[in-house]
């Protein structure tokens, strides 16, 4: 996709701000994201826009 914009985030309520206006083709998630988790959240983009691709990911770090 040559003209795509990747943009981070670091708390789940930015991401979700972000997608209410934008249209998110993918998004990487960590199964944990502190007060809330990966599969709140995956669900609420999903609700959003039901194309977009989730990749989770558990960082052991």
């Amino acid at each position: 996709m040559p003209n795509a914009i990747i943009t981070g985030f670091t708390k789940p309520s930015e991401a979700i701000e972000f997608a209410r206006t934008n249209r998110i083709v993918l998004a990487f998630l960590d199964i944990e994201l502190g007060k809330t988790n990966g599969l709140d959240l995956c669900r609420t983009l999903l609700a959003l826009n039901p194309r977009t691709n989730v990749i989770f990911f558990d960082c052991v770090c």
